[in-house]
């Protein structure tokens, strides 16, 4: 049975989260180099390890061809594993500190790394990276962490019908990603949006739309608006490793579309049907109201400046 970290550890992650924000450089020092939010497994919750109890991984055969279903298209169903951690909460790359693991940045286009925000969407950004903000964060209150957060880390892939079913392994995160009909219509908002995909030869392009703006890409702050149009591409490399790259699209927040990347995943061997254990997030997390107390308190005394 696969094991998750759940309550405690979020706990102990609100609690850093404070210590690394308030010991990052002033936000705007660099737009590549110091303090950015958000990355590969960093800081949240730990990915690329198999959490059975049973000890070290199971030896993993030389990898073959890409396995085939029924229609003919690569089989991505399977339990994914995330490499292991690439920086911490920091979509950009990053100089390491207290409480802060280096990083490289997951951004490939631009070619320099760096999310290409409007002027005004960069400040808000930065206003979000004060530690007395973490309270707005998502994860610490167990709403929906919203896209492209969860790929960060593992996840299971299952098909059942025209659909294909997605599992994550952060805050028990899920989609249903249909190959078949249009978008649902405008007025619908959701944190995870809207996922239609279909196959542009053995790639699989996920189109996702009608998200709803209320949601940060890592704890750092990185955001977009509700015209956040992600397209996303998942391409078998071999029979054991899955490829993944986003390209963001947000005329609102950002001045181009821009492309990240991680993985690459490597698929788990096992014959087993194991259970998925529900995320009890919010569950002893007491550190949430010392953060509640320290975002009051910050915001009150905004309101008398």
């Amino acid at each position: 049975m696969r094991r998750k970290l759940a309550s405690p550890a979020l706990a102990v992650v609100a609690a850093l989260s404070v210590v690394w924000l308030a010991s990052a450089p002033a936000a705007g020092q660099g737009r590549g180099g110091q303090g950015r939010g958000g990355g590969q497994g960093g800081g949240e919750q730990v990915s690329g390890q198999d959490f059975e109890g049973t000890g070290p991984a199971r030896p993993r055969p030389p990898a073959g061809p890409v396995p085939r279903a029924a229609d003919g298209k690569p089989d991505l169903r399977g339990y994914w594993i995330a490499p292991p951690l690439r920086n911490s909460n920091i979509l950009e790359e990053h100089a390491g500190g207290f409480g802060i693991q280096a990083g490289k940045s997951v951004v490939i286009d631009p070619p320099d790394g760096i999310i290409p925000y409007q002027p005004w969407a960069l400040e808000e950004r930065d206003y979000h990276r004060r530690p007395e903000m973490n309270y707005e964060d998502n994860e610490g209150k167990c709403v929906l962490s919203g896209m492209p957060r969860i790929m960060l880390f593992a996840f299971r892939m299952n098909y059942s019908g025209d659909n294909i079913l997605f599992l994550s392994d952060y805050i028990g995160a899920t989609r249903v990603i249909r190959t078949k009909g249009p978008h649902v219509p405008n007025g619908i908002r959701l944190y995870m949006g809207d996922p239609v995909a279909k196959w542009d030869g053995d790639t699989l392009v996920v189109d996702t739309t009608n998200f709803n703006g209320k949601f940060w890409f890592a704890l750092g702050g990185d955001f977009a608006s509700e015209a956040m149009h992600m397209t996303e591409r998942f391409k078998m490399l071999d029979s054991n490793t899955l490829s993944w790259q986003a390209t963001i699209t947000d005329p609102k927040v950002f001045t181009r579309p821009w492309t990240m990347e991680a993985g690459p995943f490597n698929r788990e061997l096992t014959d087993k049907l194991e259970e998925e254990i529900e995320d009890s997030c919010h569950e002893g997390n007491a550190d949430l109201d010392n953060l509640k107390r320290s975002y009051d308190k910050f915001k009150a005394n905004e309101a008398k400046k």
